[in-house]
C-alpha cells in the first residue's frame, strides 16, 4: 500500500489502526489471543474514509479459557 500510495495521512492511519484494535478487543473479549499480530496480519480493504481493517490469520489463537472439551483442537 505505501509503495503505491505513499505515506498515509494520520486520520487514515488512526482510522485503520483503531479498528484493528478493536478488532482484537473484541477476540480478547471472546477469550481469544490472536499471537502473531504483525503489520501483514493487519489487511485494510478500501480507499481513505471508507478503509476497513480486517484482522487475518488466527493460526496461532488460543483460547484463554475452552468452554467445553468439544472447543479444543490439537495438531494434526
Amino acid at each position: 500500500m505505501l509503495r503505491l500510495e505513499g505515506p498515509m495521512p494520520a486520520p487514515r492511519v488512526s482510522r485503520i489502526l483503531i479498528q484493528v484494535c478493536t478488532a482484537l478487543a473484541e477476540a480478547h473479549r471472546l477469550g481469544i489471543v490472536h499471537r502473531d499480530i504483525k503489520p501483514e496480519n493487519g489487511y485494510p480493504l478500501g480507499r481513505g474514509r471508507t478503509d476497513v481493517a480486517k484482522v487475518l490469520d488466527f493460526g496461532l489463537a488460543k483460547l484463554l479459557e475452552p468452554r467445553d472439551q468439544s472447543e479444543i483442537t490439537s495438531s494434526g
